[in-house]
């Protein structure tokens, strides 16, 4: 899995920041001043549906 953690300064770098990751088809949480941004599983190849929507 690849994660990062953004941090953003204001409201529109936050919407230009997660813009760009919905372009790279992350999943993706906004926090309080960073935004959490990961790839999704179905392109790790897990098919296990017990494993979606778990952090490993």
């Amino acid at each position: 899995m690849i994660a990062e953690l953004i941090p953003y300064k204001s409201f529109k770098e936050k919407i230009k920041i997660v813009r760009e990751e919905q372009k790279k088809n992350r999943y993706i949480e906004i926090w309080e001043n960073s935004i959490y941004s990961a790839t999704k599983f179905s392109e790790m190849g897990v098919e296990d549906e017990e494993y979606k929507g778990q952090i490993l």
